[in-house]
């Protein structure tokens, strides 16, 4: 079964919520100058751009790695 497009928008919306939030509280952590709403701000527009950016990217990289399907090999 394939997943739906909302499906997929949502896991990359939540995955770069997730992953850039990490990067930028650990970088609050270490001592890297910046204030909570300048994080927030970031977090913010990479989740966007990656939103924003899903459908030109993940397209062609599904028809790139199709090949290497596990459930192809076996058919």
């Amino acid at each position: 079964m394939k997943p739906t497009a909302t499906a997929v928008v949502g896991t990359v919306a939540a995955a770069s919520f997730v992953g850039t939030s990490i990067f930028a509280l650990t970088g609050l952590l270490l001592g890297e100058s910046g204030s909570v709403p300048d994080l927030l701000l970031v977090i913010v527009v990479a989740v966007l751009w990656d939103v924003l950016l899903t459908p030109f990217v993940l397209p062609p990289l599904m028809r790139l790695f199709a090949p290497l399907d596990p459930k192809a090999a076996t058919a």
